[in-house]
């Protein structure tokens, strides 16, 4: 299984596009979002950042970093990720449950 994981994008458009064009969608198996998709954005800059990943076509687990606003959640939400608002220690229940997804996966 191939995973890949992004992080701190930070609303960089341009730069998230020239790494997915230099990664084969069909080696993919799943994308792992760890966090900070934007700057304090709200839902208009998250959505611009969310539909280039959606662009591979493949299964999205999000964790929401220390930049995503309630706002920006919310929308991912809406669509359909899971997420899970930044509190103590919550980032490893998390990637604990990523890891029984991914157990699933195997399956």
């Amino acid at each position: 299984m191939k995973i890949l994981v992004l992080s701190d994008v930070h609303s960089r458009i341009e730069s998230l596009k020239k790494l997915l064009e230099n990664k084969k969608s069909s080696e993919i198996d799943l994308v792992v979002i760890a966090g900070d998709l934007t700057n304090f954005g709200g839902e208009t800059q998250i959505k611009e950042v969310i539909d280039e990943i959606k662009k591979l076509n493949k299964k999205i687990f999000a964790i929401p970093g220390n930049l995503d606003t309630k706002e920006g959640l919310e929308f991912m939400e809406k669509k359909g990720f899971h997420c899970i608002q930044e509190k103590k220690n919550l980032k490893i229940i998390c990637l604990l449950v990523l890891a029984e997804q991914l157990k699933a996966l195997e399956k």
